[in-house]
């Protein structure tokens, strides 16, 4: 198998490189960060126009048909330059979602505002009482009319705040039927949605929901009343393969930073890199990031080469587990080289640690992967 990149590939990812180096300096990710909307209306339009929001769609949608691999690579710039914009939330998720489950009238609509820019949404999946289980779903939606009414809870909505629109999940039954789970896409400001936003530990906003007898149209429904769990099992996975590139981008940054700073920095007489131990931490470094990039690698190719879910499903947990835990090794060097400083906010080092924080308790911790990757391997 030839795992080199295409041409285009990486021209996708030299070009966005080049792109946050110009226009997203670690200052304008602080300004992004303290502002009240948490992201950049025109970087968005922006990343519309270059064609990054158009990219994982099929050409059918009006996208680029981009594979889980093109998705990485865009993901690894973004970690390296810490982006703020909802991209995962709005393009991969919820976008991956439309783009699987919902009609051809819902797809020509909501796809098109997607990818110019002028539709945010949010994934709303998640619940208080499922700790980090991808379907377990207490949320239900029962038939009124010709609508639905949506009741429950939803916790570590990411990106709730600058969402227009929120992809709740819920338990359907319809006509007596076993219980489905569904997709329905939920106003913000529908009576009956109380929203109440937070920062997560990376600056980040999120958001939990409230769904008090929210009701909605029968358009609402993404596609027709087949269960969609291993949809959003699917499209999920998808998102940790996109979340894992993006820390696989913070953890070089770590290493490439730690690098200068060792060669700069002059202790009794002599730079830090000139002692022998702290060069191989560094080469440790580098060790677990290669292994890291590639093993997330292998998720993305499972990702989309139609080899199942279970064996999709075990790429993609054995890439979580391993990518966390060498993040945690790269940022924890990272710090103790950099000394004092490396805890301060006038170093963008700490940004780096806790967004491959936040990373760990995304779409699922380490400890849960791995437990879904010994069951997967039974399957």
């Amino acid at each position: 198998m030839d795992l080199s990149h295409t041409a285009e590939q990486l021209a996708l990812r030299e070009s966005a490189a080049r792109f946050l180096r110009d226009r997203y300096s670690f200052e304008t990710r602080r300004r992004i960060e303290a502002s009240a909307e948490g992201f950049d209306a025109e970087i968005w339009r922006a990343f519309a126009d270059l064609g990054w929001l158009a990219l994982p769609f099929p050409a059918d949608d009006g996208g680029l048909d981009g594979g889980a691999i093109d998705l990485a690579l865009l993901m690894e710039t973004f970690g390296a330059a810490l982006v703020m914009e909802p991209y995962v939330s709005s393009v991969v998720l919820c976008g991956g979602l439309i783009a699987a489950a919902g009609s051809g009238g819902q797809r020509a609509e909501l796809i098109a505002e997607i990818l110019a820019g002028r539709l945010v949404l949010a994934f709303a999946h998640h619940e208080p009482a499922a700790r980090h289980e991808y379907g377990r779903v207490g949320t239900s939606a029962v038939r009124m009319g010709n609508g639905w009414r949506l009741d429950g809870q939803k916790s570590i909505v990411l990106d709730a705040p600058m969402a227009d629109r929120f992809l709740v999940t819920a338990q359907v039954g319809e006509d007596g039927g076993t219980a489905a789970l569904g997709l329905f896409l939920v106003a913000k400001q529908a009576p009956g949605m109380n929203v109440t936003e937070y920062r997560i530990v990376d600056g980040r906003r999120a958001g939990s929901i409230v769904l008090d007898g929210v009701i909605v149209g029968a358009e609402a429904k993404l596609g027709g009343g087949q269960d969609r769990a291993e949809t959003i099992a699917a499209v999920t996975d998808r998102a940790v393969v996109a979340l894992a590139a993006d820390t696989i981008g913070a953890m070089q940054v770590l290493l490439d930073k730690t690098i200068a700073h060792t060669k700069t920095r002059v202790q009794f007489g002599q730079p830090l890199a000139a002692n022998q131990v702290l060069k191989h931490r560094m080469v440790n470094m580098a060790v677990r990031i290669e292994e890291a990039r590639s093993i997330a690698m292998k998720a993305a190719i499972r990702a989309d080469d139609g080899s199942g879910a279970a064996v999709r499903g075990q790429a993609v947990s054995a890439a979580k587990v391993k990518v966390a835990a060498a993040a945690r090794f790269v940022a924890e060097q990272a710090v103790q080289l950099h000394g004092a400083m490396g805890v301060t906010d006038e170093l963008d080092i700490g940004a780096y640690f806790r967004r491959i924080m936040a990373f760990e308790a995304s779409y699922g911790t380490p400890a849960w992967h791995l437990k879904r990757y010994a069951a997967l391997r039974d399957v």
